[in-house]
């Protein structure tokens, strides 16, 4: 597989740590990670590593995963925005 494709396939890995809806998270499947992982899948760290070794860079890894955590934290608190001005609405306060 090329490194292209195993860079997209770690980076949607990756992505999938970080949703903006309810989930099922269990224990990371790699051996000997104590993190948490969405599905009990790879976790977040697990991910940018094998990231950061397909590109050979373990900044760019680290700061893609940063992004990704930055995003996902921008589109929650949008969320939340979006559901308090809908809870006023309904309550008559906007």
């Amino acid at each position: 597989m090329s490194r292209e494709k195993q860079f997209h396939e770690a980076l949607y890995g990756l992505r999938y740590n970080y949703p903006n809806s309810v989930t099922t998270w269990g224990h990371c499947c790699t051996e000997g990670c104590p993190n948490g992982a969405r599905g009990s899948g790879k976790c977040g760290t697990c991910f940018e590593n094998e990231m950061a070794e397909i590109i050979g860079d373990e900044v760019t890894a680290m700061n893609i995963h940063e992004a990704i955590k930055d995003q996902s934290r921008a589109i929650a608190e949008a969320l939340e925005l979006a559901e308090e001005l809908d809870f006023e609405q309904s309550e008559g306060v906007g």
